[in-house]
């Protein structure tokens, strides 16, 4: 049995500001594959194992966003903060002869959040989106605690002329905390470029990423844990893609009032408060 509760409050400063103040409480439900007790030998000094005894926890997160349109330019900046309730993340034990792998729930892992959001439409035919977290992560369990901090920027652009569009996006390195655990990914870069004529679209585009992404240990534990995901064929991956829409069947006229109005007509749908029915 699971809640999942939601809490939007919305306030309008102006034609063009919004403050807005979210909460939620999330639920976490371990995968069968975590929930097996047989070991699984890497080698004849190290051991993985899931726990049968781990507990389904909840996450409460909260965030305060101010929001300011204006014409082509929209701005969303806000602070958050999350709490997980005993989470389970994987933990190393050693014994001295074999090291361990495996499963449990923590006492806590917290986070405090900013954030800024940017989407300008200088000329019709461009846009810029830029993205920029803070946060600072602490987490707590069994003899340990762990802390990080995390810069996260990305950025996107759009350019289009006629039938065709270009699209670049840049996702720089950042880390993440998870209990005794900490994942980096490195810098991902994405490009493609698309021609598009009425139910037929065909792009080219590339991935690049020039280092793999790691996973290890917080200092200080018992057991040293390094591994690294290897993306190989995706470092400088080269890809076509091919989309042609087939439409048959009967249209359907919607009434006026049931087709969504976005109310500032160049943000899209990313404010819950300004889409409605």
């Amino acid at each position: 049995f699971v809640v999942k509760p939601n809490l939007l409050v919305s306030y309008n400063y102006s034609d063009q500001s919004t403050w807005e103040l979210k909460s939620t409480i999330n639920s976490y439900v371990p995968d069968i594959s975590l929930l097996s007790g047989s070991p699984i030998f890497i080698d004849s000094s190290f051991v993985s194992q899931g726990n049968p005894y781990l507990k389904p926890y909840y996450e409460f997160t909260t965030d305060l966003n101010y929001t300011y349109t204006k014409g082509t330019f929209y701005l969303q900046t806000g602070v958050g903060y999350s709490y997980a309730h005993n989470p389970y993340h994987v933990y190393f034990d050693n014994d001295g002869l074999q090291a361990l792998k495996s499963y449990r729930n923590e006492d806590y892992l917290q986070s405090f959040n900013y954030n800024l959001t940017l989407n300008w439409n200088p000329f019709p035919w461009l846009t810029l989106a830029p993205m920029y977290m803070l946060s600072y992560q602490k987490a707590k369990g069994l003899g340990y605690k762990s802390t990080n901090w995390m810069h996260f920027f990305a950025a996107y652009a759009s350019a289009s002329y006629k039938d065709f569009a270009l699209t670049l996006q840049i996702f720089p390195k950042y880390k993440n905390l998870q209990g005794q655990t900490i994942s980096q990914w490195e810098n991902l870069f994405y490009g493609d470029i698309r021609w598009k004529k009425k139910n037929l679209s065909i792009a080219l585009g590339v991935v690049y990423s020039p280092k793999t992404n790691t996973l290890f240990t917080s200092e200080g534990l018992p057991v040293h844990y390094y591994e690294t995901q290897d993306w190989r064929n995706f470092n400088g991956l080269v890809f076509a893609n091919l989309v042609y829409t087939f439409s048959f069947g009967k249209s359907k006229k919607r009434n006026v009032q049931q087709k969504l109005n976005n109310a500032d007509n160049d943000s899209g749908l990313y404010q819950d408060s300004k889409a409605r029915l």
